[in-house]
């Protein structure tokens, strides 16, 4: 199995060309196209822009800093005007949603947090928690809010036909995180598909609400039951729904979905720099081989480099024979090892070689240190399958092997007039 990344490195002066017209379009195209402003004309007749633009960040900061600056106190006084908040598990959270003006109660004093929540009171509450000051309609008073809410887009045109029912939880979910996606980046893949495996109840989810309820348990916003069910048609209460808007504002408040530590492999892509941490899927032993890909990666003595393909779950370890070889071509490694971490292509860890000599002299290391933590007492009759392959590249031959070692399906593919060697390992198989 072959794979191919394409990266830009400081070293190729024909991608350096093209980075630097790639940066001119993009000034171009800022100039051109964002932030599209109104143009007006000053007393004289002089054309100027409006260079004031607003953003969803200008509008909740202030917000966010008026929350910080909120003393017990104050959050007390203003639960507490309500008869029936007295005693509530959701008092904190409408007291200061109170105090921010984005809740009130009833005309009667009551806040009625066991009252289900309707669908126009909580896009009111997602919108107010966005910033947004809206003034009400006079025939509906929702009428305002249900028409930003679709400029926003954080509902779709004909999503909802009755906007005074009670809202789903589903509903709820795709509402606090598409409000949310506007300033935040959305879970990586791994981390979605982790809580899918955890939610007893994901396929009663709708399709269209799917993917946002992965969402909202991976960024926090709803936990489900004790036993992680969602209850995707089931309804809301006003004190749910402050819970909820509360940890949009503030995430602090936010448990997502997430496991133990030590249960995470975190991995720093070598290329972009930036820190992963890998969840487990449903076969948890990826975790410890990842661990101990990246943990052994210093043995080489060529130049590894450890990446994460977070869009295609793919975790992979490529060796070159030097830094500058890396540099020149990102394209033509010496070896490589992938594991692809999606449910549907969770199968095993592939390795290729392409540069036995390489591998001979500098990253043969990396592999005895695998084998050993794949193969355990067995190691020994893999690593020497596996020399001998490298052997066979360098001098030529070819050899198929197939067998089991350590409860694992072991596969040596090597072919005549091609150095190259492919090795398939398989996850270690119970006796259940």
């Amino acid at each position: 199995m072959y794979f191919i990344t394409l990266q830009i490195k400081g070293g190729n002066k024909r991608m350096n060309k093209k980075i630097k017209l790639a940066v001119i379009l993009c000034l171009i195209t800022t100039l051109l196209f964002a932030n599209i402003v109104p143009v007006y004309a000053d007393s004289e007749g002089t054309t100027i822009i409006n260079k004031i633009t607003t953003t969803l960040s200008d509008l909740i900061n202030p917000l966010l800093e008026k929350l910080a600056s909120f003393k017990i106190e104050s959050v007390t006084n203003a639960v507490n005007k309500f008869t029936d908040m007295l005693t509530h598990w959701s008092r904190e959270y409408v007291g200061k949603l109170n105090l921010l003006e984005i809740i009130a109660g009833y005309g009667d004093g009551r806040f009625g947090p066991e009252d289900t929540l309707k669908v126009d009171e909580f896009l009111k509450m997602t919108l107010r928690a966005m910033g947004h000051k809206v003034e009400e309609g006079i025939d509906y008073w929702a009428e305002p809010y249900i028409k930003l809410a679709k400029e926003e887009k954080i509902i779709d045109e004909k999503e909802f036909t009755d906007y005074r029912r009670p809202i789903l939880r589903q509903e709820a979910a795709r509402i606090i995180v598409k409000a949310a996606l506007k300033t935040e980046e959305a879970p990586i893949p791994n981390h979605t598909s982790y809580a899918k495996l955890r939610i007893p109840d994901y396929y009663d989810i709708g399709d269209d609400y799917k993917q946002h309820v992965l969402y909202s348990y991976s960024m926090g916003f709803i936990t489900g039951i004790s036993d992680g069910s969602f209850l995707p048609k089931k309804t809301l209460t006003r004190g749910e729904g402050s819970a909820i808007v509360m940890r949009y504002l503030d995430k602090g408040l936010r448990k997502p979905m997430k496991p133990k530590d030590e249960e995470i492999a975190v991995i720093t892509d070598t290329y972009t720099g930036v820190t992963y941490e890998i969840y487990p899927p449903s076969k948890p032993e990826v975790i410890d081989v990842i661990k101990v890909m990246r943990d052994s990666m210093g043995k080489s003595k060529g130049f590894p480099d450890i990446g994460y393909n977070a869009t295609d779950e793919l975790v992979f370890l490529s060796f070159y024979k030097s830094k500058e070889a890396y540099e020149e071509s990102s394209i033509f490694i010496d070896s490589g090892i992938m594991i692809y971490m999606p449910e549907w292509y969770l199968n095993g860890y592939s390795i290729t070689i392409h540069e036995p000599e390489a591998v001979k002299e500098l990253h043969r290391d990396v592999y005895i240190e695998l084998f050993n933590h794949l193969f355990e007492k067995e190691a020994d009759k893999v690593i020497k399958d596996f020399d001998y392959c490298i052997e066979l590249g360098i001098k030529g031959g070819e050899l198929k092997k197939q067998y089991k070692a350590n409860n694992r399906s072991v596969y040596f593919t090597k072919f005549e007039g091609d150095k190259s060697t492919g090795l398939y390992v398989g996850f270690k198989e119970t006796n259940n």
